[in-house]
């Protein structure tokens, strides 16, 4: 076996973490491009913004997948490993590659003058991004594409790392972050009820029910999955 092939393992665990760390990034510096543009018709919508990433991951996918196939395959004693090295690594590199390029657009985007106050730099949040998520402070696109939507699309890729493969006990901790988040998307949803009132609009209406039945199937489909992992392992 090559040496690529005896690193297989590694290079594994190391490209499902890629997309991790990449969509970590993209968080964080969209959160800076918020504070860079306070005025919300001055930012990059969150909705496209999540959307061009996922869009822009799955199209690379591909990509990467056919190179990592094409090059394992004609490098002499790489063995029956040369078609999962293009599914496994370097689909998931070229991934991770295409949300670091959007990461580069939304970094690329001009700050307001005078976006962030001197006297304001140094005041950090007063109240911990989880419990602002708990208690439905954010608004509802923020928290259900933002912590729902991408929060499970992480937890996701890393359940599917050999490391965790082998750790029971990361289902139940996803499964808590999909409560908290869903609950933040319910208080979210019911804030903008309360807020504009009988003066809801239809498509707003709309987005209510979208969250919230997104909400109950995937809450409860992986709380079914883990009821069955658990009744196995007693069994």
């Amino acid at each position: 076996m090559s040496t690529i092939g005896k690193l297989f393992p590694l290079l594994w665990s190391l490209a499902f973490l890629s997309p991790v760390v990449a969509i970590f990034f993209a968080v964080r510096f969209y959160a800076i491009h918020c504070r860079r543009s306070p005025k919300s018709d001055r930012r990059f919508p969150l909705v496209a913004y999540v959307l061009i990433l996922l869009g822009c991951a799955i199209v690379a996918f591909p990509f990467g997948l056919s190179l990592g196939i094409r090059w394992a395959c004609s490098t002499p004693g790489f063995g029956n490993l040369c078609g999962l090295f293009g599914f496994f690594v370097t689909g998931p590199f070229a991934s991770a590659l295409a949300i670091f390029l959007i990461i580069g657009l939304i970094v690329l985007v001009p700050a307001d003058e005078a976006a962030i106050p001197a006297d304001d730099a140094p005041i950090h949040a007063k109240t911990r991004w989880y419990r602002e998520l708990w208690h439905g402070q954010y608004s509802l696109a923020r928290s259900f594409w933002g912590f729902f939507v991408l929060g499970t699309f992480v937890g996701v890729i890393i359940g599917m790392n050999p490391v965790f493969l082998f750790l029971p006990v990361f289902r139940p901790v996803l499964l808590a972050y999909e409560i908290t988040a869903g609950v933040g998307v319910w208080r979210s949803a019911n804030a903008l009820i309360a807020t504009r009132g009988p003066s809801v609009k239809y498509t707003d209406s709309m987005k209510i029910i979208a969250a919230k039945t997104a909400v109950v199937l995937v809450v409860g489909i992986h709380g079914i999955l883990l009821l069955r992992i658990l009744s196995r392992a007693v069994a």
